[in-house]
């Protein structure tokens, strides 16, 4: 499994397949992260039609999903130009104390996702 550190150089270091957007909020320089510690994240790759060829149509989005000390960070490309030369996403962030339901789209095959909140509340199972 991969550390932190690798995880962020993987994303830094990527080519054009990874939007520039995702790039900022890794190194913490996005206003979404900038008083925030990110504490671990998922990156998933951009899926085109037949994967063999980068230039066929995009099938699925790149997407990045961090939790932060404060909360999630989603991100996920768009594919509608604002101008000549960038091209859209969309960004959600979250903070834990606004969760009280949690719907993800995307499938984790090996791993786990886990939510841990400083809540004072005790949720006690249903005798």
């Amino acid at each position: 499994m991969k550390s932190l550190k690798e995880k962020i150089s993987g994303i830094v270091d990527g080519d054009f397949e990874v939007h520039h957007i995702f790039k900022e909020i890794v190194q913490n320089r996005s206003i979404f992260t900038e008083d925030e510690e990110i504490v671990d994240l998922l990156f998933i790759k951009r899926e085109h039609l037949n994967e063999r060829v980068k230039s066929s149509p995009i099938f699925s989005p790149a997407s990045l999903l961090v939790a932060t000390t404060h909360g999630l960070v989603y991100a996920v490309e768009g594919f509608e130009e604002i101008n000549d030369k960038y091209l859209g996403y969309k960004m959600k962030h979250i903070y834990y104390d606004q969760i009280s339901a949690l719907e993800l789209d995307l499938c984790l095959l090996k791993g786990n996702f886990k939510v841990t909140t400083s809540s004072s509340i005790d949720i006690l199972p249903a005798s």
